[in-house]
Order: C-alpha cells, then structure tokens, then sequence
C-alpha cells in the first residue's frame, strides 16, 4: 500500500549542503515532517498543482503557489480566493473526520492514518459501512440485480452553503457519484512530508493556536509560507544562521526580502562572506567586528541592506572591489536605496530593483576615474542623459562616471508601478548588446535616433536584425521608422507601415537564409527606403512594386533553383541535403525543400493575390502612366489590365461564418475599362488603381512573412483565410501611435488578431502552435516555460547550425564538467572555486561540494545544467589559466581538452572569428523577453535563481537553452551532424512532456541532463516514421511535382 511517509523514508535527502572544505562535514540542518490534512492530492486539486512531485519539494511546490496566487497590498478585493477554498476544505474535512469517528469508520487506533477503503461489493458488513459514508453526503444509493452494484446520483449542490461545503470536500477528494459499479471509494489519509527545519522550530516562528495543526497556520499566513519558501532557497549555512540568530517576528517581517535575496547569502565556516572588502560592510552594517554572521543587521530598514548585499555579490570583481574601497564609498552607494526603505513601496517596486540593480552593476567597470559603463562612450553618453535627464557634456573629455546620484536614477522610480515604465536597466542591456554586435554601423545620427526612441529601438532594430548597414544607411532607416511609427494609422500611413515593415521583415530573413550577400543586402535596403519615401500614395506603391520586381527578384534569381516562386524559395534556405547512416540504411533530409513547402501550404490557406500578379499589374499601370496626356490606353493594355484585376483576392467568408466583413473588389473593372477607353488623361486614373492597390500589395508581402514565421497546421492559419489581413498595427484609439511588439490578442467583433508590428510575430506564432501542440502532452507542465524551449530551438538559424560549433560546444560543456571536480584541488581548483559564485546560487554550491566530498562526481555535475558546464568550460579556455596547456595534453587532465577546443576558435579580431561566435551563440539564450530582439545569444544569461525572482518569468523562461546544447552534446558523440539538431531537440521535448512534468526550471534541468546518446537511434526512428527522414527526397520546391 503507498504510502508518502514510506516514499519520504526512502528518497529524502536535504536540497542544501554547506559549503565548507573537502574535510569539513558541516552539521547537518534538523529537518522534520509536517502533517497535510486529507493527503496531498485534495490540496494539490485545489490548488491546480497536477503532477505528483517528489516528497523532498512537494512543500515548496504548495506554498509557491498559494504566494503566487496572493493578492497585492491595496488591491480591491484583498482576499486570495485559492487561499479561502482551501481553508474551507479543512473546515469540512475536519468536520469529515469527526463524522468517521462517530460512526465507527475510522481505523481500530481511532486515527486516519492510512487509506480508507468503502466499498460497494462485499460482506454485508462492508456494504454497511458503505452507506454510513454515502450518507455525510447525502448520497442515494440504488441496488442493482443481487446487490453486488450500485448505481449512485448525487442532489444538487447549489442553493445552501452546507451543499457548497460539501461540494469543495468531493472535488478536493475526487469522489465520483456517477459512475455504475465504481467497485471502491478510497478516503486518502493524512499526508507527512519532508519539512525544512523541525516542527518546533516552525511553531515558534508561525503565528497561531499551539493546538491548530501546522500547515493550517501556514495557510493563513502568506508570511511564513514565503519565509520558508526564501530558508528552502538559502544555502544550509544561511537558513541555519537566520532560524538561529534573527527573532521569529523579524523572519517574518523580513519573508518578502529573503525571498528575494537571501539565496545570495554566502558562508564559509560559518562565517557570512561579503562580497569586496568585510571591514567597509562592517562599518555600513554597524555590526561588530567580530561578529561572524551580522544578519540581523542585513534586515533592518524594510532589508535593503540585504538588497544591496545581494546586488553587489553579482557585480564583477573589479566593481565590488571599487565600490568597497572605503566605508564612505560603500555607504554613498549604498544610500540610493534609502528611497525604497520606508515601507511605502510596493513589493513589485522593490522586485524590480532587486532585478534591475544587479543587471546594472554587471554592465559597469572600474577604472582610476571610477564606475563607467561598458558601452562605447559614443552611445553611453547621451543615452544615460535621456534616461536619468542629467546634463552629461558631449565634449568632455573620457567617459561617462556613474556615480550614486546617477545609479540612483537607472533604478525603478518609488511609488510608479515598473509594469507602467520600461526597465532602464532592460534598455542599457539592449544598447549594450547592439553596440557590440553593430558597433561598426553606427553614426552620431544613428545613435541620437535609437537614444530619442528607446522603447521603440528594439522593434527597429528586430526587424532588421540579420543586415548590417552602414552608419549613414542605420541613421536615415532609424529616422523613416520614427517617422512613420508617429503618424500612426492616418491617412493611408496604414498601407505604408505594412509595406514598409513587411520589406524589412524579408529582408532580413533572406539575408538570415544566406539568400543574399551582406553588401546586396544592404543595397535593397537603400533602394526599399527609397522607394517608400514619397507622400503620395500612388508614386510609392508603383516605386515598391518597381523595387520588388527590377531589384528583389532579380537579386534572388542569381542563386535560386528553378521555381514558380522565387521569393518563397529564397526564404526557404541554403542548406545542403543531409544525409546519414541508420541502422544500415542511408537517409536523407532535404531541410530546405521542407520549409519551402511547409511554407507553400501556409501561403496558400490565406486570401492572398499572388505577388507576380500584382507586379504585372503594376507593370501595366506604369505603362499606361506613362502615355501622353490625351492619348487613350490601348484596348490591349485594358483588356491585359483586366484580366489581371479579375485575379485579385480579398476577404473571404470562413466556414465558422465569422463577423469580418466580406470585402468588395478594390477595382470595379467594368468601370476601370470605361474610363480608361475615355479618359484624356491615363495616368490620373492608373495612379488611382496603384494607389487603391497598394493595402493589397501590402498582405501579400506580409503574408509571406508570416509563411516564414509560422506553420500551416496553426488553427488560426489554416481555418481563418483573413487571419493575415486582421493584423492590427497600431493600438486602438486613445493610444499613442507606436511600433510594438506583436501579440496575439482576441476581438469581440473579428476574432482572434495579431496586433503590434512584425517584429516578435515568429514568437506569437510559436505560442499558438505551442498551445496546439501540448493539449495532448502531460497536462502538469508549464506551458510557458515549454513555449520558451520551442521558440529558442525555432530560432537557431539553419545557416549558422555547423559542425564546427557543435562540436565547440560540446567539448567546452564536457570541459566544464571535468573541472568540477578541481574545486577540491587541482591546477584550476582556485580559478573554479571563484568562477563557480557567478554561475549558480550558494545554496547549489554547497550541493555540488557535497558530492565531491561522497566522491560522487557525476552527482556533482548532474546539479548543474548544461548551460553552466559550457559557460565554465569556455570561461575556463579563455582565461590565462589555461595557458599552462599550451605545451600539450600531458600538463593537466582536462588539457587536452582545452587544446582541441582552442584549435577549433578562429583567430580572434578577424571576420570568420565574428562568423563562429555567431554559430555558438545559436546554442545560447533568447533574447526577445529581455531585450526585445529576436536573437539567441550568451551575452546576457544570468543565474537560474536570480531570473526565478524576476517579475516577468518569461524571461527566466528564455534561460533554458540547455537541451540544445545537450542535443550538440550526443550529436557529436554520436557522429550525427548539426543539422539535424533541430528536428532531434523536438523529438526529445515532445518525449519528455509526455513522460514527466516539467513545470519549472529545476525538472527541466534535471530532465535533460539525464537525456543520453542511447536515445539518439530512437529519436532518428521517430523522425523516419514521421518522414521527416526518409530513403529518398520526400520534397520539391516546385509544389506542382
């Protein structure tokens, strides 16, 4: 018979080890059990947490819940609904329970202490026993035939609150009434599960009656479960510290602040670590000298500083290093957080400037002048003075000093919501990044542009983000953006922002696609601008039209296979065909014949006028344009006219007869035809027809981008043929005019839309298929965090997946898994040991030492992720520290292992350098929560703990890249090339949603890394049985073959 106790017994082990030395044991943290009553699974119904978590987090996973499901201080309704259900099921399930005794149904020691079985085939004795139950809930029982079946029903619950209870205690215990012959009724017992810390320990802390059962007293204290859910976070020293040396009503009061920061607590025998120099922070905290853990010093003031202790422990080394110099140093930076210390800000406030500040401090250096930012002066200057509007002399000599009047200003404002404003720390990131990556392309023009613009820069930028224009080509893009982005959706500025982001959007997926050269690129970008920049109508959509078919097609035709269709061709890929050995066997996989018809069938489910007809269109209108004033068109240029004007498509009607309006042909051609046969003057009534054309032109390059970002089996593609002509570009009236990003959105009158720009739609589109795609997966994971995992393996560009990289990033991961086990000793002991801190919490650390110390190494790896092996290794490889294995494999374990990752790195400087970090960088992390940019990158990854205190969990989300790197990892052990890197990591995730629960990072973590080369052969016979690889090409590009 299961039992939790039992499995508890079996499996606990304690999440947080000391870290302490290799000799040290450190004194195990007391732990206990506490008492759920009516078992974990009612609660966990309640709460809508499904899957069934391990014993040692099941706690932490009740109590994240319920903290995340309160309600904030000063809301309307102030009381947490979820929390109340369940408080209302305890009533009545110790009312239950009371019933039980009375009657005789409890177990001979008068307790529910395992689980009760009812049941309805039996002795007569058992059959009695049955209906006692069924009668606390007023339940009829029918008998069948001899007896031996019941058919039971239930009255109606609704009218009185007794009926209401009752009905809370038969969903929390799943109690079926309705079936015929349910056989058994099982009554779960109390559940014991694993507690941090012991029962006594937690009743001194947690308000309440003595005589109320514990996990009750928890309930109703939001605070405490939060206390507990920070000491669960901490490492064991810390959370020991805190229960041992802060008063119960200062935990409590301090929960919202140790949630935030006390995982970034350090020890190390017993003594609190500080980050940068321990006497300056002695003197700030007033804390004695010898004091060996001054927390209680940390909480004071509403626990800032315990924000800055936090903040400061991620800057780099040279920032801490400069910032604690002296006493007076520390407390000047100190003091920009006495805004927040008063009580008065709300807790999102306080969140976003535990998630901001460090963010801030990691894009700092220190030099003899002081803190500056990393940033090119170029862009630092006069963007810090648009963010924190302080004079900053664009002729002063050096760079921009951030000092504490400064820093104070980056952070979020008291007393405004950071939901209401953009992250300043957010838009240095973005300029730091792009800075870095277009270093070369910007101007003092380009950079005034984006600086004038920052929350519209990255949607700029996004939609651009695979060219790379000159600095004069970025500033005059920049400046037509703005320009149009104010106009809004006046006039016909509608048609032009469709167009316009439509050109660029394709741009840069052929440029992504290797369709066209950086320089041809560029070029077409110039011509585009061009074309687009006129104030009438007609004159640009002819100039476009004009673009598309004397530039674009042209350019593409170069390297483009014979086809129908060019442009969709060049957007489908220049990938070589794989092919591989399976099982004896070889198989191919044309990956861009794929796409190209995957996009073909997304194409062809919209309303839509194909391009060549539009292009003829305009050709002919152009023509007639062009004739003499008072000379009529030809009948052969009307009837040619004609015949092309009858092939335009606009709304259709749907078969779930929705309520968009069925548009009128844009061009009456009976009448077209008259005027033009007497008409003086041609080209008044062409430039009519190009103008009253040109939304059409529009949808038909728009829909070619969302052929690109989207897939034909999405509901919304393939059963709304208009789905593409909704898109909303600009907000609703009211709003000021503005490029964002897009989001999928549902109108009462039209349905579901796309509203905002082109940039993010890939994304949209993902969650979509996302959705669809998991109905039928384990209905336990987080379908956000699955979301993230999707779209940052559907942004690996197939051009930049090499052999090369993979293999760069499989060694270096490996590498990283070597050197945990120098942190005892070894030639990289103390270079890991210092590098390990910025890669994971202390509380992980303290596990990995513990493992060590078991002599467990592949336990020690296994607590870390995948991402943290590979940073690791290749922070280890570029640090001086390795250069000891230059002389060969023979100067250290792990060194040949350096060698071969160093010979496969370009020269460094040079152009194919920039090409390989490009590839590398596609195993990395998303960008688009963070920064906005549709890009994957390591630039900007952050801890695992500090993104799981963020306000926006997307962008702890977009961290998980590990199982393409663990895909890279196989792949390369496997001799499989990179290629089929993205079809396997697919084929994986779909396989671990169906099997397990991944409903946050720690399970995600731990399910890949427990994915092994044994799999690959399997998943490669998935892919064959879905044809994704097959004897023979199972595609063309020609849609007609």
């Amino acid at each position: 018979m299961f039992s939790f106790e039992r499995l508890f017994r079996i499996l606990w082990v304690a999440s947080l080890l000391t870290f302490v030395s290799p000799s040290v044991h450190a004194e195990a943290i007391t732990t206990g059990t506490i008492t759920v009553p009516g078992g974990f699974a009612p609660v966990a119904r309640i709460l809508g947490v499904k899957g069934t978590p391990p014993p040692s987090v099941a706690i932490q996973r009740l109590f994240s819940v319920l903290v995340q499901a309160e309600v904030p201080l000063g809301a309307a309704s102030p009381v947490n609904p979820v929390r109340e259900d369940l408080l209302s099921y305890f009533k009545e399930y110790d009312r239950f329970v009371r019933y039980l005794e009375k009657e005789g149904l409890l177990p001979d020691d008068g307790a529910v202490t395992d689980t009760i079985v009812f049941r309805f085939e039996g002795t007569a004795e058992e059959i009695e026993r049955t209906k006692k139950l069924l009668s606390y809930f007023d339940v009829q029982s029918l008998t069948q035939g001899n007896g031996s079946s019941f058919l039971l029903s239930i009255e109606d619950a609704s009218g009185t609150e007794r009926k209401a209870q009752l009905r809370i205690l038969i969903e929390a215990l799943d109690l079926n009434f309705h079936d015929r012959n349910p056989g058994t009724i099982h009554i779960e017992s109390a559940t014991r599960l694993p507690l941090l810390f012991d029962e006594a320990a937690w009743s001194a802390i947690v308000p309440g009656k003595k005589s109320d059962a514990l996990f009750e007293r928890f309930l109703k204290h939001p605070e405490a479960m939060r206390l507990y859910l920070a000491l669960s976070n901490c490492s064991q020293e810390a959370a020991r510290a805190l229960i041992e040396t802060v008063e119960p009503a200062k935990l409590l009061e301090s929960s919202e602040i140790l949630h935030l920061a006390g995982s970034d607590l350090q020890f190390e025998n017993g003594v609190l670590l500080f980050p940068g120099d321990r006497k300056s922070w002695i003197s700030l905290l007033k804390a004695g000298p010898e004091s060996a853990a001054p927390i209680d010093a940390l909480l004071r003031h509403q626990g800032m500083p315990l924000l800055f202790y936090s903040s400061v422990a991620a800057a780099p080394l040279e920032v801490q290093e400069y910032m604690t110099a002296s006493p007076q140093r520390l407390k000047s930076y100190y003091e920009v957080l006495k805004a927040y210390d008063d009580g008065r800000c709300c807790g999102t406030t306080v969140t976003a400037v535990a998630q901001d500040f460090p963010r801030i401090l990691k894009l700092l250096k220190a030099d003899s002048s002081g803190l500056v930012p990393v940033l090119d002066d170029r862009i630092a200057r006069p963007l810090l003075h648009q963010l924190v509007q302080e004079e900053l002399a664009e002729d002063k000599p050096g760079p921009v000093i951030i000092t504490p009047k400064v820093l104070g200003k980056l952070l979020p404002r008291p007393g405004i919501s950071p939901y209401a404003e953009t992250s300043r720390a957010g838009t240095l990131e973005f300029f730091k990044y792009v800075g870095e990556t277009w270093l070369n392309g910007f101007s003092l023009d380009s950079i005034k542009a984006l600086v004038q613009n920052p929350k519209e820069a990255p949607v700029y930028i996004d939609l651009i983000g695979d060219l790379s224009p000159d600095p004069e080509l970025l500033a005059t893009y920049l400046a037509y953006c703005h320009r149009i982005a104010e106009h809004g959706a006046k006039g016909w500025n509608l048609n032009r922002t469709r167009t316009s982001q439509s050109i660029f959007f394709l741009l840069s997926a052929l440029r992504r696609e290797g369709a066209i050269s950086s320089q041809g690129a560029n070029a077409l970008l110039h011509a585009a601008l061009q074309a687009l920049d006129s104030d009438r109508e007609a004159v640009a959509a002819t100039a476009v039209a004009g673009f598309l078919s004397d530039r674009l097609l042209p350019e593409l035709r170069k390297t483009a296979e014979e086809t129908q269709d060019f442009l969709l061709s060049a957007l489908s890929g220049r990938q070589s065909e794989l092919r591989i050995v399976h099982r004896g066997k070889e198989v191919a996989f044309d990956y861009n014949a794929a796409r190209f018809q995957r996009m073909h069938e997304t194409l062809q489910s919209q309303s839509y006028t194909p391009l060549n007809v539009l292009i003829e269109i305009y050709r002919l209108l152009k023509e007639i344009g062009s004739l003499q004033s008072g000379s009529p068109a030809t009948e052969e240029m009307i009837e040619a006219l004609s015949a092309r004007l009858s092939e335009i498509r606009t709304t259709e009607k749907t078969p779930a007869g929705d309520d968009v309006k069925v548009a009128p042909k844009p061009i009456r051609i009976e009448e077209v035809k008259k005027k033009l046969r007497n008409a003086d003057d041609p080209a008044e009534i062409s430039g009519t027809i190009a103008a009253r054309l040109h939304g059409e032109l529009g949808i038909t390059l728009m829909t070619y981008c969302y052929a690109y970002a989207g897939m034909p089996e999405i509901d919304v593609l393939a059963f709304d043929p208009n789905f593409v002509r909704k898109h909303r570009f600009f907000p609703e009236s009211g709003r000021k005019a503005a490029w964002n990003s897009a989001r999928f959105v549902q109108d009462d009158s039209v349905g579901g839309l796309m509203e905002g720009s082109l940039s993010g739609l890939e994304m949209e589109l993902t969650r979509l298929h996302s959705a669809q795609s998991d109905q039928s997966l384990s209905a336990a994971s987080n379908p956000e965090l699955v979301l993230a995992i999707r779209y940052g393996i559907r942004q690996m560009r197939p051009a930049l997946r090499t052999d090369r990289s993979q293999e760069y990033v499989a060694l270096a991961t490996k590498l990283g898994a070597e050197l945990i086990s120098e942190i005892s000793a070894g030639p990289a002991a103390d270079w890991v040991r210092k590098s390990l801190p910025s890669l994971v919490s202390p509380g992980r650390l303290e596990q990995v030492r513990q493992h060590l110390v078991e002599t467990d190494a592949d336990a020690a790896v296994e607590v870390l992720s995948r991402s943290e092996l590979f940073l690791l290794g290749r922070a280890f490889c570029n640090s001086p520290e390795a250069d000891s294995c230059r002389s060969g494999p023979d100067s250290g374990g792990f060194c040949d292992l350096v060698n071969r990752i160093r010979r496969i790195v370009p020269a460094p400087g040079s152009v194919e350098y920039r090409r390989f970090n490009e590839e590398v960088n596609q195993y990395g992390v998303s960008l688009h929560s963070r920064i906005g940019l549709s890009r994957l990158s390591f630039d900007l990854v952050e801890s695992y703990e500090r993104l799981e205190k963020s306000l926006h969990p997307q962008t702890l989300y977009d961290r998980l890249c590990d199982l393409k790197i663990r895909i890279a990892e196989i792949n390369y052990d496997m001799e499989l090339p990179a290629s089929l890197g993205e079809i396997q990591a697919g084929i994986a995730l779909k396989s671990m949603l169906s099997t397990r629960t991944i409903a946050g990072w720690q399970e995600t973590v731990r399910q890949t890394n427990r994915l092994s080369k044994k799999m690959a052969p399997v998943w490669i016979d998935e892919l064959m049985k879905n044809k994704y690889l097959v004897p023979e090409i199972l595609y063309s590009r020609n849609p007609h073959q």
